[in-house]
């Protein structure tokens, strides 16, 4: 009996892996059908209005052609931003922290959400622990702006000894705490997402929260620093 457990958790973990693809792939499709495919039918709509426009009344084709390239412009940024989301390749050049900042700025641009940020001056880890955290934090955000309705979010993200912890909190209208493995399962997806990262590496992810208290994200993983003069 005990020759078939290794299997099990092989097929467990497989089946696991799975999942976390295949939501990706769903978020993925989404934000394509969002983004890149709301510019294409602007810029399609723009094309056939200039061709009207060059027959009847050609001095406005100049306007029309000045929002399409607008549209172009937009849809140039919007396609970078799915890019990076896609496979974050500024982790490799500039490095976690740098990362994590541009995202918390971006969310702050784009949602109106106050993201104060806590974190080292630099951070160097293996590549798969910082797509983790990278993951984590965007995740995390993502479930605060579509569940939490929250106007504040802090981030902490410390290097202790033996783990590097990674805390994100936010002022928003909370949970039940005592249906948080319903709320894990149904109504906030994104959580098991994190949750299933996080222990892949060998660490912990709590969450508490409170009805109108707002919400905590704690992650800690396992990671021994070597004493660097760059910390």
């Amino acid at each position: 009996m005990r020759k078939n457990i290794p299997i099990q958790k092989l097929h467990l973990l497989t089946k696991k892996v799975i999942a976390i693809q295949e939501e990706e792939r769903k978020r993925l499709a989404a934000e394509v059908h969002d983004t890149v495919a709301q510019v294409l039918s602007g810029i399609s709509y723009k094309l056939q209005s200039c061709r009207e426009l060059v027959e009847k009344e050609p001095e406005l084709v100049t306007h029309q052609l000045d929002g399409l390239l607008e549209i172009v412009r937009q849809g140039m940024d919007q396609f970078r931003n799915l890019m990076s989301g896609l496979r974050p390749n500024f982790i490799d050049g500039c490095g976690l922290v740098p990362a994590l900042k541009q995202v918390a700025k971006n969310f702050e641009r784009e949602t109106g959400t106050t993201v104060k940020v806590h974190l080292p001056r630099s951070l160097f880890i293996p590549e798969e622990l910082s797509i983790c955290l990278f993951r984590i934090f965007q995740e995390a955000l993502t479930n605060i702006y579509k569940h939490a309705k929250a106007t504040e979010v802090e981030v902490i993200l410390r290097k202790n000894v033996g783990n590097i912890h990674l805390m994100i909190n936010d002022n928003g209208r909370g949970f039940d705490q005592s249906k948080i493995r319903q709320t894990l399962k149904k109504t906030r997806l994104g959580l098991l997402i994190m949750k299933e990262r996080t222990e892949a590496l060998g660490g912990t992810f709590v969450v508490n929260s409170q009805v109108r208290k707002g919400c905590r994200i704690e992650v800690k993983i396992p990671f021994h620093f070597k004493e660097s003069k760059h910390g």
